[in-house]
């Protein structure tokens, strides 16, 4: 089986490359249980998720933790609601100073 080239994979990657794919989720108020939905959908196909988030209440941490914890997902809060190009960014800037090749950017 051929992998589209530039394709996010966790199995089929250049050995050169340590990590190939992370995604960047940017949050505001979201629905918890939908929230979880796309996330359990998003983890397998990607080595990382960076929920970033623009200001929500702390019940979404609480909602994370077992994602947390499990490693796979870290949630940055920005503290309050700087829009979503922004939240982005600031997840971009971290996948690209953890050395990921690939990016994948998702809306709640």
């Amino acid at each position: 089986m051929q992998q589209a080239p530039g394709a996010c994979s966790r199995t089929l990657r250049p050995a050169s490359v340590a990590q190939a794919c992370a995604a960047v989720l940017v949050t505001y108020h979201p629905d918890i249980p939908i929230l979880l939905k796309v996330l359990q959908a998003t983890v397998p196909q990607v080595d990382r998720v960076i929920v970033v988030d623009n200001g929500s209440p702390d019940a979404l941490e609480e909602g994370l933790r077992p994602l947390l914890d499990a490693g796979r997902v870290v949630l940055r809060r920005l503290g309050r609601n700087y829009g979503i190009a922004y939240a982005h960014n600031r997840g971009l800037e971290e996948i690209v100073a953890a050395g990921y090749r690939w990016a994948l950017i998702l809306d709640q």
